[in-house]
């Protein structure tokens, strides 16, 4: 499903100037935004009619797509990657699927698109409990990108991340995520505002290293991979599906997300708590959480 949401991206790119409207008064989204939410919503219905899905995209699109939608099957990832975990029946009115169909939307109309990511979260009783995260572009140069897609899925309670890539996709792969080195870098927003607003954070932090990149899913991949050691947003305004399917992958590794009171985002149907009011911290280990947490947000607690 998010390798066919890889093509539905690339084909907006590639067939004409990407129409940019806009909702609620400022934010932009795009067709390939509709496209892609509209498949991923018909193809998880098409397996679980009764799963209650909540998209950022209110828009749907009416067209047809050039690949048949039942050909998505629930066999295509064996059981056995995720052995660890206890067998134990869901009542299905307890999971709620998260979607982002193109995150890093701003990114994506200026052309930067290695910050383009397709977020799938499941919570279950209000907690993030599997994540799945697309992931198309890589930069090749200045303008320049390689469209290699590649999707991450993992399970927060099973101590491992797997993939699988667009030129082989029928092969599943362990992530094995790389020592980083002994040094703190953390990534947060590119907006100078929101530089800014943290900066007396960083100052306190003292990190050897801020990374400012694009798109929530990208800066969640950024930890995950290893190039970041913490994901810092100390400013409400994120939405639940910008974060669910991130948690619960970082969680996976060993990571640990609290929001700027040291509590855990709830993950819930009513729609007044859809948008997070706090802002948070998401970090590769406990350790890290600790020192940023204790040395910036104690006096919250």
């Amino acid at each position: 499903m998010i390798l066919h949401a890889g093509n539905v991206i690339k084909q907006t790119l590639d067939t004409a100037k990407v129409e940019v409207k806009i909702k609620n008064g400022h934010e932009p989204y795009t067709e390939a935004d509709v496209k892609v939410q509209t498949l991923i919503i018909k193809g998880i219905k098409s397996l679980w009619p009764n799963l209650l899905i909540i998209g950022e995209e209110e828009e749907v699109f009416e067209g047809k797509f050039d690949f048949n939608l039942e050909e998505f099957r629930k066999d295509l990832v064996s059981n056995d990657l995720f052995k660890e975990l206890e067998s134990t029946k869901v009542n299905i009115n307890d999971i709620i699927v998260w979607i982002d169909p193109l995150d890093g939307t701003s990114e994506f109309i200026q052309g930067c698109l290695e910050s383009v990511t397709t977020l799938i979260g499941v919570s279950i009783k209000g907690e993030s409990k599997m994540g799945i995260l697309g992931k198309y572009y890589t930069r090749k140069g200045k303008y320049d990108f390689n469209w290699i897609p590649k999707c991450y899925f993992a399970h927060s309670d099973c101590p491992h991340v797997y993939y699988v890539d667009y030129s082989d996709p029928n092969h599943v792969k362990e992530f094995i995520r790389p020592n980083s080195e002994q040094r703190l870098a953390i990534c947060t927003s590119k907006s100078k505002s929101a530089l800014q607003r943290f900066k007396k954070y960083f100052d306190i932090i003292q990190p050897d290293q801020i990374l400012q990149v694009g798109g929530a899913g990208n800066k969640f991949l950024h930890v995950i991979e290893g190039n970041s050691d913490c994901y810092f947003y100390a400013s409400p305004g994120l939405n639940k599906w910008d974060i669910c399917a991130g948690e619960a992958i970082l969680k996976s590794i060993g990571g640990v997300m609290m929001n700027t009171l040291n509590e855990k985002f709830k993950y819930e149907k009513d729609k007044s708590t859809w948008t997070c009011g706090q802002g948070f911290v998401a970090c590769k280990c406990p350790e890290i959480y600790l020192k940023v947490s204790q040395k910036c947000f104690e006096n919250n607690t």
